[in-house]
């Protein structure tokens, strides 16, 4: 009987391991599955965070091109000025009332005229030449 016993102690033994075996393996699944889910939670949460850092490095870019726009509109406000600045400055009738006023310019008078004659070809001496047919 003592060996039925032992056999049948054993025996109980045997499935109490094993059920503290299955046990000892649900806690180590179950770990595993913990640490798998933090796993996914730490990569999804890093690239949520690189999504922020690309959307706030994307904004700086965005109001960095917008203020390089505006100063490139002054200075074409600018351009066109100075454009239409150039435009009356070269204007016949403001470049003929700056030659009157300020430099006292009159358009020459009849007898201030000077008639060149049909000549041959000057010859060596054109410039006095053309002296004598000037004050002559």
């Amino acid at each position: 009987m003592s060996t039925a016993n032992i056999t049948y102690d054993y025996g109980f033994d045997f499935s109490k391991e094993r059920k503290a075996k299955e046990v000892k393996a649900k806690k180590i699944e179950v770990r595993k599955g913990k640490a798998n889910a933090l796993t996914y939670i730490l990569v999804i949460g890093i690239l949520l965070l690189s999504v922020v850092v690309c959307s706030a490095f994307t904004a700086n870019l965005k109001y960095e091109n917008n203020q390089l726009i505006a100063e490139n509109q002054e200075i074409q406000d600018e351009i066109d000025l100075l454009n239409v600045e150039i435009q009356a400055a070269t204007n016949l009738t403001n470049i003929e009332k700056i030659a009157r006023n300020k430099y006292g310019m009159e358009y020459a008078d009849a007898s201030q005229y000077v008639y060149i004659k049909d000549v041959k070809a000057p010859g060596k001496q054109f410039a006095s030449t053309m002296k004598k047919e000037i004050f002559n």
